[in-house]
């Protein structure tokens, strides 16, 4: 492992995490293929850098095959949200763009914040110009009114999701006293509705902060373990190693690649989001009357897609129409 550090700005540090076949020039071994990559943002309200979600974390991912980086970010009272914000995205397009010298893959970056840095992560993938590839959340800040106990104008993220937000990883615990389990049941709730690929855990123990929930992460505090909470982390790792592996659309084992086909205009995306789309409901209604008269009348949940109508109800939608349902939406993306 090698640990290099570089200043981004008068308060933005960036601290490399590499393994030790990474490159040490920008002339890579074309024979090593390119490692994914996980940027850090640790908590700390914002008011300061909580260095138990920082190396431990970084170290954590880095064991697991992914070169890390962790971000040291303007925090402070009088610092305000958008030079915290302007740090992290400085720091993303530094490590995208520096994807050859650090020997990871440019297009394979997640970011993972805990916090207020889970806030500032969920800003990165929502509001800011350049976004990771995959989130990791840890027990975060997502909404506005959480920005009075930090002291902070924040901005609410919730709201900001849309059908482009990266995959997201995110848990939270039951009885977290500090950031309530609310602002990741909203998230998860807004993720869904935009068909956004996640997944979530909320543990029934454990308290704020907890970083691994291990005694490496602990700071000797026993408050900070938490065997059952502490299964996240290997969590996160196969849902990027899942994210992140790219697949082809074939076979019909359901995978990462379904719940993307669920994101395109087609006949596997839910009727609730077909419906919203009106040149979608034209189609609809010209290549598939009988589907769209039953939706029209109640008929429908509107959580299932027409491919799973045509397996349970072909009278309404057969294969033949299908097919030609999905050509017709195929032209609307």
């Amino acid at each position: 492992m090698r640990v290099t550090t570089e200043s981004l700005s008068d308060t933005a540090t960036l601290i490399s995490y590499l393994l030790d076949d990474a490159p040490t020039t920008h002339a890579v071994d074309p024979t090593m293929p390119p490692r994914p990559a996980v940027l850090v943002l640790p908590g700390g309200a914002y008011l300061e850098i909580a260095e138990r979600e920082a190396e431990p974390v970084a170290t954590a991912y880095l064991a697991e095959g992914f070169n890390a980086f962790v971000l040291r970010y303007a925090v402070g009272a009088d610092v305000p949200f958008e030079a915290s914000l302007a740090d992290a995205t400085a720091a993303l397009l530094r490590i995208r763009s520096g994807a050859e010298e650090f020997g990871i893959n440019p297009h394979r970056i997640a970011c993972a914040g805990f916090s207020a840095g889970g806030h500032l992560a969920l800003a990165l993938g929502t509001i800011a110009e350049e976004a990771p590839d995959a989130l990791v959340l840890g027990y975060p800040v997502t909404m506005a009114q959480m920005g009075r106990p930090l002291g902070q104008r924040i901005p609410d993220l919730v709201g900001a999701i849309t059908p482009d937000t990266p995959p997201i990883f995110v848990f939270a615990t039951c009885g977290d006293p500090m950031v309530p389990v609310r602002n990741t049941l909203d998230l998860i709730a807004e993720l869904d509705s935009h068909l956004v690929p996640f997944e979530s855990h909320v543990y029934l123990l454990g308290g704020h902060g907890l970083s691994l929930a291990r005694p490496a992460s602990s700071g000797g505090q026993a408050h900070n373990v938490e065997p059952g909470a502490a299964e996240w982390f290997a969590d996160s790792v196969r849902f990027l190693h899942t994210v992140f592996v790219d697949v082809e659309l074939a076979g019909s084992q359901p995978g990462y690649d379904t719940l993307l086909l669920r994101r395109r205009l087609g006949v596997h995306m839910p009727l609730r989001n077909l419906v919203a789309d009106e040149r979608a409901v034209h189609v609809m209604a010209a290549a598939a009357p009988a589907l769209t008269l039953a939706v029209q009348d109640g008929e429908l949940s509107l959580l299932v897609s027409p491919a799973q109508v045509a397996q349970q109800s072909p009278d309404l939608i057969d294969r033949e129409t299908l097919d030609k349902l999905q050509v017709s939406l195929d032209e609307l993306n």
